[in-house]
């Protein structure tokens, strides 16, 4: 793997960054390309998809260029994300069918307090291991 690289990606809520590693393990590189927070009511947050997706690869883009690497000598590629940010996409389309919904949203607060009112604290808990909170995207 001479001359191999390891690509790390983080999105995380306000920005995506990426760093470039070389084979011993040296950061050669890293950039951060933030992106927008959208509050459309109080208490709702979202991300713009295709705004992450177009961060996503300045950053990595950024790193590349400024070490003159060549996407083929990219032996690894590592990604953490938000995890509890939610979007869906239209299959057919590949377009989001709305903005994502990030870990700090709370519209689903009322679904989660008719969980608790309907007693399906127990039996979530025991299937997900996750106590009831809008926090979690499956809430």
């Amino acid at each position: 793997m001479s001359g191999a690289y390891v690509l790390a990606v983080d999105q995380s809520t306000a920005a995506t960054k990426a760093c470039l590693f070389d084979r011993n393990g040296i950061i050669r590189h890293r950039a951060t390309v933030e992106h927008a927070q959208h509050y459309p009511r109080p208490g709702w947050v979202e991300h713009d998809p295709l705004e992450i997706v177009e961060r996503s690869h300045q950053a990595i883009e950024a790193v590349l260029h400024k070490n003159d690497v060549d996407e083929g000598r990219i032996a690894a590629v590592a990604i953490s994300n938000q995890r509890e940010t939610i979007v869906a996409w239209d299959r057919r389309t590949g377009m989001p069918v709305h903005n994502a919904l990030v870990w700090q949203d709370e519209r689903g607060t009322p679904i989660c307090e008719q969980l608790v009112r309907d007693g399906k604290r127990g039996e979530i808990e025991e299937r997900t291991g996750l106590v009831i909170d809008w926090y979690f995207s499956a809430c």
